[in-house]
This record gives structure tokens, sequence and C-alpha cells, in this order.
């Protein structure tokens, strides 16, 4: 438009020189049309959205929906609405800019998202912006912090892996059978068969029914499992192609799964330099939805591990004999000796799993072949921190400690297969 006047007042520059006013009316005729156009748009006070993600996401679980309505009160609603959402680097939008026609003083938008690594991913601002009735001006509004996705890990594949891991212990589907006759819990009544425990016999019922019958019973359940995942630095290490606190985290889940799959409850626990979220233990598998909201709060933390603190702070919170199962790392002896006073203080009243990764870049040290005198000297000195770290965990099991080392792929295996060998013995 403003290039549409600058022919006529050039024209009137050069044909009628003392005219030359009249050039100028063009411009303020566009400056008169844009203050109107201003003046009739929609005021962004009159605009209010509502942004809906999605309940969760996980990384390589597909995408997600996010979902916004605007709607306009007050005065006549402009025709289209252009919306952009700026998300955490932990979300991929699809297309962060969106248009969508307003009907009925409402338009709703949705914006593409798939998770690229586990973690708490805020909405941090979105920004809309409409044209005035003349389609001269923009009038546009920002709100900062709209919403929060918990990028979680993908639980999906936990009744597979679980079915995978113990299919000869599946009924109807996945039921996982726990040695019925083998536990401490009354099931039910049987009759006595030749080869069993002539204790289980009842002699009350056998004496109504004039027959032997004996007493079947079953694994204890009800348990309370607590899932203490450690946050700090060295969890942050990647090891497989992923942080060791993702195996960690992963394994736990796998854990909370079958646990609460055969009826205990179980809580989470995440810390660093300090206790950061703890869940008490619930039953039910609709509790894995919690404890899997939880663990994707614990951030990729870069601060040390305080396991005094840490440890001493969780016994104080459990207030009945509990299994926790710890995944945490350590780099050598003296860093671990803080470990020992909190250990200590749990074995008293609770039975503790230490859930430990191989470390895979010191047993590549001690095990390659040397070359130079340099190749020499790091084997001696990882060698020697691969010893320092069997004898921390030598004095864990002589402390009471169920101690768990396996590359970082097998943790959740060799954590369920423990936690059930467990279970079956009564020593929970």
């Amino acid at each position: 438009m403003a290039a549409l006047g600058a022919p006529v007042a050039l024209g009137i520059g050069v044909f009628s020189p003392s005219q030359w006013a009249l050039s100028v009316v063009w411009g303020i005729t566009l400056i008169v049309l844009f203050l109107i156009d201003a003046a009739l748009s929609t005021p962004p006070a009159r605009v209010a959205v509502e942004v809906k993600p999605p309940a969760g996401l996980s990384p390589g679980g597909g995408a997600g929906r996010i979902r916004v309505r605007m709607n306009v009160s007050g005065r006549e609603a402009p025709r289209e609405v252009e919306m952009a959402l700026e998300a955490d680097a932990r979300l991929n939008l699809a297309a962060p800019v969106a248009k969508a026609a307003v009907e009925n003083a409402t338009a709703e938008l949705e914006f593409i998202a798939t998770a690229v690594r586990r973690g708490l991913a805020p909405l941090l601002s979105l920004t809309a912006r409409w044209r005035g009735p003349l389609g001269l001006v923009y009038r546009s509004r920002r709100w900062e912090s709209v919403g929060e996705i918990a990028v979680t890990p993908d639980i999906a594949s936990a009744p597979r892996e679980a079915l995978k891991l113990f299919s000869r212990d599946a009924r109807l589907g996945l039921k996982l059978d726990l040695d019925p006759g083998q536990g401490s819990e009354f099931h039910a009544l049987q009759d006595y068969r030749p080869g069993m425990e002539p204790r289980a016999i009842d002699w009350k019922q056998s004496a109504r029914r004039v027959a032997l019958v004996a007493r079947e019973f079953d694994v204890e359940r009800n348990h309370p499992i607590l899932l203490a995942v450690d946050c700090g630095r060295l969890m942050c290490e990647p090891v497989e192609g992923a942080p060791r606190i993702d195996h960690a985290i992963n394994a736990a889940l796998l854990l909370a799964y079958v646990a609460l799959k055969v009826g205990d409850r179980v809580g989470v626990y995440g810390f660093d330099s300090r206790p950061r979220h703890f869940a008490a233990p619930r039953s039910g598998l609709s509790a894995l939805a919690g404890v899997q909201a939880i663990a994707a709060r614990f951030e990729y933390s870069a601060e040390e591990t305080n396991f005094a603190f840490g440890l001493f702070s969780l016994a104080s919170r459990l207030d009945r004999r509990a299994l926790v199962v710890l995944f945490t790392d350590f780099a050598d002896a003296t860093s671990a000796e803080m470990m020992f006073g909190g250990m200590s203080e749990l074995v008293k009243r609770h039975r503790v799993v230490f859930v430990v990764a191989h470390d895979v870049a010191l047993e590549t040290r001690a095990g390659a072949e040397p070359r130079t005198p340099a190749d020499v000297t790091r084997a001696v000195i990882a060698d020697a921190l691969l010893q320092d770290r069997l004898v921390v965990l030598q004095r864990l099991r002589r402390l009471g400690v169920e101690v768990i080392q396996a590359p970082a792929g097998k943790l959740a295996a060799d954590t369920v297969t423990r936690y059930l060998s467990l279970k079956r013995r009564e020593r929970l």
C-alpha cells in the first residue's frame, strides 16, 4: 500500500512541485488506517489460552499431541490466529508454529511433540498473534511457563520383559507364580499327598473330614519395597549408550512392575547431595504411574552424592521393615567410606540390595594389551581401582547387604531375579 502511493507522490513532485504537500496525504492516510485497525482489533487482554499437554511421553515411544484452546471475550474475535510454542530441549516439536481459524470466539490448535530424553520438560512459552479487521496490523500476546510434560522411561515393554524372564511361572498371561506351598502365609487347604510335609497337616480339619488335609502356604505379600536411586554426578556418566541413571531407572521400573504384580507395595526415593524426591510405598498396579512420574523428575545432577545424608534421611522415613534396593555407583574406596555409616544404619532394620553396574572403562583399561609405558601405567591404575571396588563390595556383603554387580544391560534382569529369590526364601 505504501508503494502504491510512491508514483503519485513522484508525479506531484515532477509536474506540480507547488502542490508537494499532497504527496504526504497518502502516508498520513495509511497511518490513520493502521491506528483504526489497531483500535478495532481484539485487545490482548481479552484473549485467554488453555494448554493441555499429554500426560507423559517416552523417548522412542511415539509422538504426543499438545492441544491449545484459545478463547476470546468481548468484542468481535479475529478470523484467524497464529501461535508459536517454545519447549524445553527434552522435546522435539514437529512444527513450532501453527495456525487455526477462529469460530464462535474459539480456536483450537495442536502441536506434535516427541521426547528426546528423560526428565521434566517444561513448555517455556506460547505466543499468539492475530490480524486486525482491516488486515493492516498484528496484535500479539505471550504466556510464560504454560505447562510441563514428564518424559518418562518407556514401561510398555515391562510386561513383555517380565514374561520373558519368568515365563515358566506365567499363568493366564502374566500372573507370576511364586511357588505356592513354600511360603509362610496361609493360602488354602488341600488333600494330603505322600511327600508333603507332615507338619503341614491340619489335624482339626482332618478329623472333621475323616481324611488327611494339609495346609497350603503362599509367599507373604504386601511387603514394602523402596527403590532408592542415586542421582549424583557419577550416575550421569554414559555406559553402553546411556547414562548410568537411565539404566538404573529402567531396572527400577521393571522391578516395580513385578513387585506390584505379585502384591507388594512400592515406593521410590531419589537423592544426590541431599534428598530430592520421595514417595511412600503404595500397592496396586495403579501405583506404577506414580513411580514413573517421580522417576521422570530425577535430574542429571552435577553434584557429588552425599551418602551419609541421603541414607540416614531414608532410614528416618521408613517406619517399618522394608526391602531397600539402592541403585548407585562409586569411584574408589575413599569416596565409598561415607556410604558405610548409612548402610550400617539401614541394615539394622531393613533388607538392603546394593545394585551397581560394571565399570566398563576400568575393565577395558585393565585388560587392554599395553603397547607403551603409558598404557602399562593406565592398566595398573585401572586394576588398582577395580580391586578397590571389590574390597568395597566385600565389606558391604559382610554388613549383610545383598550385592548385585552386573553389566548395565543386565541390571534389570539380575535385580528382579534377586528380588524374587529373596521373596521365595522369605528374606524380605
